[in-house]
């Protein structure tokens, strides 16, 4: 199981994000753990992947992220 980790954006004015809600709903049905950086900066907002089951981060919080699940 893999655990994947969405960062929020620290670039002024960046909005992309690599992975949609429904990306990360396939994952999670597949076992592998998604956490989600919260931004209101970000394309996509936050409560898409809240709905898709994701675990939701305080923003910039991947410093102290565990290295494995």
């Amino acid at each position: 199981m893999a655990h994947i980790w969405v960062r929020a954006e620290q670039r002024e004015m960046e909005q992309r994000v690599g992975l949609t809600p429904q990306g990360a709903k396939a994952l999670l049905d597949a076992g592998h753990q998604v956490t989600v950086e919260d931004s209101p900066a970000r394309a996509i907002p936050t409560d898409g992947y809240v709905k898709a089951g994701c675990v939701i981060a305080p923003a910039h919080s991947w410093p102290d992220a565990p290295s494995r699940p």
